[in-house]
This record gives structure tokens, sequence and C-alpha cells, in this order.
């Protein structure tokens, strides 16, 4: 008879998310906590965010990323290539309400402004628009002015960032 062999416990599992944002460019990878991943398929996305993404997530030049934290989904954003080439627009990005003042959509905005230069992009734009009644569209300019981004046009809600 041969010796025994020793075999390893196993590890604690991992959440799969874990792993395929490790398989990520780093650039999407924020610690062993928080994860930014892409989605190509809206059955990826939590039900709270689902709405947002359904028509959207897979289309052409266009990139749906879904923010891990603690094991939950805790906002999404949707960025496009531009036709212009020079610009990443911002199509949609949302943080639900009980997840809000934690830094994730400053976050998920901070990412998609390194995406948008890693593309060779020299502007982000966006429409300050809210998606319901949880933030007004004034809080909500208040914003993006903080985080850098200027109105395009007095008076309008198209804003833009030069990176």
């Amino acid at each position: 008879m041969g010796e025994p062999v020793m075999v390893a416990p196993p590890k604690s599992p991992r959440p799969a998310w874990l792993a395929r944002a490790k398989h990520l460019a780093a650039k999407f990878f924020v610690n062993d906590d928080t994860a930014l991943i892409e989605v190509e398929n809206v059955a990826d996305v939590s039900a709270d965010l689902r709405p947002l993404v359904e028509n959207v997530c897979g289309a052409l030049h266009t990139w749906t990323y879904v923010l891990f934290a603690d094991h939950h989904q805790k906002g999404v954003i949707v960025v496009q290539r531009l036709p212009d080439a020079s610009s990443l627009g911002i199509c949609k990005i949302y943080v639900p309400p009980k997840s809000r003042n934690r830094g994730y959509g400053k976050l998920l905005m901070y990412k998609m402004e390194e995406f948008a230069l890693s593309l060779g992009c020299s502007f982000v734009d966006l429409d300050a628009k809210p998606f319901d009644n949880s933030i007004s569209g004034e809080a909500l300019t208040r914003w993006y002015l903080n985080l850098g981004y200027e109105p395009l046009n007095l008076g309008t809600n198209h804003f833009q960032k030069k990176l």
C-alpha cells in the first residue's frame, strides 16, 4: 500500500463576482470587498437595478458596470463611446437610496473617467436627470458640479468634464 495522500482542506468559497473582478483589468478592481464588473446580460443585474439597464445592456459601443460591495450590488453605470470618439457619455448612473452617501456614486464616476482616458477620450458628457423621485434635479446638479462637471449651456441639464 502506498502512502496516504494529504488533501488540503477546501478554502472558503469566494464570491463568483470577486473571481470575475480579478479577471478583469485592474482598473475595475477596487479592493477585496469592492469591485466594478462589466455585465452583458440583464439577468446579471439585481432586480432593483435591472429596469435601468434593460434597454441598453449589450448595445453597440455601450458598457454596463455594476458596483459590488459587501457582497451586494450597490450601483450601476452605463457608458457609451460617443460618435465623435473624443467623449465618453454616461447614459445612466444610479445608486439606490439605501446605498447613498457612502461614496459609491463618486467611485462609479471616477472609475468611468479612468475608463474614458484609457479609451483615449478627452471628455465625459452626461445629462443630469434623476431616474426616480428619491433625489431632486437641483441636488443632482450640485452633485455633478462638485465632481467637476460644467454645464455646456446655461439652463440645460447637459454637463461635460474635461479629463
